[in-house]
């Protein structure tokens, strides 16, 4: 990676930053996602050869099921992982980062359509809602595999034991959680308003994969250094809130709780632009449903950096 091999040529504050505590755990950060990211997506293409060099094999309608639900969660997981390390990586080496001549800031531009291109994370979050109601096997499927991939084959050094022991804890903890709230989501009479946690879901599933893949390379390796790598993916990535999810929360108790949650959404109107043709005519309406809290904290950010601005306290006055 370029930033653990600028970390060996940078001197600050006396010393080379690969020798500040603070800076590895950094570079270890980024290097644990690009590698479950790495291990994620070289998954999904050993599934997607099996089908196509097995089309006739039993066990092919399963594996059909399972890649049709990875293909959107690796990609939505992929995408926004690559924009943070790169966030990361611009970081890691200063000003310098953030010229032009680095090349970093071009790789940076370039990463962001990652998330963009064929499907958003959130057109690709209400896929994954679309194959658990085509596919209605692929969750079942997927619960299978990341069991498999986590399963006990064979002892490692007592240390790496009882860190996969504690990662695989983890992992079916989390894996429970998200497959009740999809199937919470899906089963509900009015599942439109649950929708908005689709990409809660979508998030949730893809880390509980990729720390499946990382447990499972790390049982295959035998490596004191991808057990460590396991660990540290899986207990912060499947439990922080990355990438504008909410992952860290039972999701099934969220959408519960949302139902009485009455004072957090509301319907909040506000005439569109009338075009130039029918400028004379009553502006329409637009309704849209939105998180109050969010916007309030929204409108203060707002009011403090344009205070001038009196669209804020007309906003805030109809909060």
């Amino acid at each position: 990676m370029l930033a653990q091999d600028y970390a060996t040529k940078r001197t600050a504050f006396g010393s080379q930053l690969c020798d500040k505590p603070l800076h590895l755990a950094t570079l270890a950060s980024m290097r644990t996602i690009y590698t479950a990211s790495l291990l994620l997506t070289l998954d999904i293409a050993k599934y997607l050869g099996d089908i196509e060099s097995s089309p006739e094999s039993p066990q092919i309608s399963e594996t059909k099921d399972l890649m049709r639900l990875l293909t959107p969660l690796g990609k939505l997981y992929t995408g926004k992982a690559v924009n943070n390390v790169l966030s990361e990586t611009i970081e890691s080496f200063g000003g310098i980062g953030y010229l032009e001549s680095s090349g970093i800031p071009q790789m940076a531009r370039d990463a962001q359509v990652l998330a963009i291109w064929e499907g958003t994370t959130n057109v690709l979050s209400l896929d994954v809602l679309r194959v658990f109601r085509k596919h209605p096997k692929a969750l079942d499927a997927f619960s299978k595999t990341v069991h498999e991939k986590i399963k006990f084959r064979r002892h490692s050094e007592p240390r790496d034991d009882m860190r996969l022991s504690t990662c695989r804890a983890i992992v079916v903890n989390r894996l429970h959680q998200a497959v009740s709230a999809a199937s919470l989501v899906l089963s509900a009479s009015s599942s439109g308003r649950y929708i908005r946690f689709a990409r809660d879901i979508a998030m949730a599933l893809a880390k509980v994969y990729a720390g499946a893949c990382m447990v499972e390379n790390a049982e295959y390796t035998q490596n004191p250094r991808d057990a460590l790598a396991a660990h540290m993916f899986i207990e912060r990535q499947t439990q922080d809130s990355g990438f504008g999810t909410l992952a860290s929360v039972d999701l099934e108790s969220r959408i519960y709780g949302s139902e009485t949650d009455d004072d957090a959404y509301d319907h909040f109107e506000f005439p569109s632009t009338p075009s130039s043709s029918s400028a004379q005519k009553q502006p329409r309406t637009t309704t849209f449903v939105f998180d109050r809290n969010a916007a309030l904290r929204a409108l203060a950010l707002g009011a403090h950096c344009c205070p001038q601005l009196p669209t804020s306290r007309v906003a805030r006055a109809k909060l």
